[in-house]
């Protein structure tokens, strides 16, 4: 099989800025691994009759089976008429990435999700679990255990805060996860000189600046604007954490399994992350506060928590997405020439 990626090729891990990026340097790399070949079509959209000449003409020449845009709903974010015009003139499929499920109106014929959506329609309102699985495969999301593998120390009880929430409609924990720590400070190492073992604690979150050390006794939360840090940065900080809390919801949870493939437990606000993405990592959910009677020395076992997490790898991803193309080529292919 050979899948035409829509995309930049990148063939080197530092060069990874961005979300499509890491699709395109692990995904590619591990449909290479299990023998299917890809290349990558790069040019930008102009509009729709130059644009789907190239891709076609692109398709043809390398010879591929189907197609899958790498980022996030790739097709959707273009003129409708784009993707139905592109699906018609090609023999494969033509797919996009994106978090969770879309139903009848996005513009191509498969969209592979990162999040496993089935039970929000299990109880098939308005058919949506027929329309779910009709045109929509789950294929997940992994860590690369060479890069986030655990490094902790014994000494001092590491926690990293992800960043506040960076959209107005969001709930957003990370007072309540802040005061918390502080009580864990308060209660158990300057009273009692300790916790689980661990003589000190350390608490650091990620901001637009990077991730800075937290003062408890001087709680400030700014907006989160989104600047980017190196991942390697990011992963040496997950490597030393015994502890990581999201802060808010989350599509994906890309950081959750990230910092618990370095070994974290995870702690989360109820409902913040997705069931299936919970099930693949050790962790915790909380509803305003932290119990902190409720952590045990079996919670902070960084290499029994990164080896519960393996199961998040691009091995998997890739596998899933070949099974998702041979699975739906047969009728979603069928369907359109039909309809052609």
């Amino acid at each position: 099989m050979k899948i035409l990626l829509i995309g930049r090729a990148i063939k080197d891990r530092g060069l990874i800025t961005n979300y499509s990026d890491m699709q395109s340097y692990y995904i590619s790399r591990a449909l290479n691994g299990i023998g299917v070949e890809t290349d990558y079509f790069s040019a930008p959209f102009t509009n729709v009759d130059e644009y789907c000449s190239k891709l076609v003409g692109e398709f043809q020449e390398t010879q591929a089976d189907h197609i899958v845009a790498l980022g996030v709903r790739f097709f959707s974010r273009l003129p409708k008429e784009l993707g139905a015009k592109i699906s018609l003139a090609i023999d494969g499929l033509l797919c996009q990435i994106h978090d969770g499920s879309l139903f009848d109106d996005f513009p191509c014929d498969l969209n592979f999700t990162i999040r496993e959506d089935e039970w929000r329609y299990i109880g098939n309102e308005n058919n949506r679990l027929t329309r779910h699985h009709k045109r929509n495969w789950h294929i997940g999301w992994a860590a690369d255990s060479t890069v986030f593998y655990p490094q902790q120390s014994n000494d001092t009880l590491r926690v990293f805060v992800d960043h506040p929430t960076f959209v107005a409609n969001s709930l957003d924990a990370t007072l309540n996860i802040l005061m918390s720590l502080k009580e864990l400070r308060d209660n158990y190492f300057v009273k009692k000189g300790g916790y689980l073992g661990f003589k000190h604690l350390e608490v650091r979150a990620l901001h637009d600046d990077g991730v800075v050390p937290v003062d408890l006794d001087n709680i400030c939360i700014r907006p989160y604007f989104r600047t980017p840090i190196p991942m390697d940065l990011l992963a040496l900080e997950f490597r030393q954490a015994h502890l990581f809390f999201v802060t808010h919801a989350e599509s994906v949870g890309m950081c959750a399994i990230e910092s618990a493939m370095a070994g974290a437990f995870v702690y989360a606000p109820l409902n913040a992350i997705n069931p299936d993405r919970l099930k693949a990592i050790r962790h915790a959910e909380f509803k305003n506060s932290v119990d902190w009677n409720g952590l045990t020395l079996r919670d902070v076992n960084p290499e029994s928590n990164s080896l519960y997490a393996r199961s998040n790898n691009w091995e998997s991803v890739a596998c899933k997405l070949v099974m998702g193309l041979i699975d739906k080529a047969p009728s979603l292919i069928d369907k359109k020439h039909f309809s052609n």
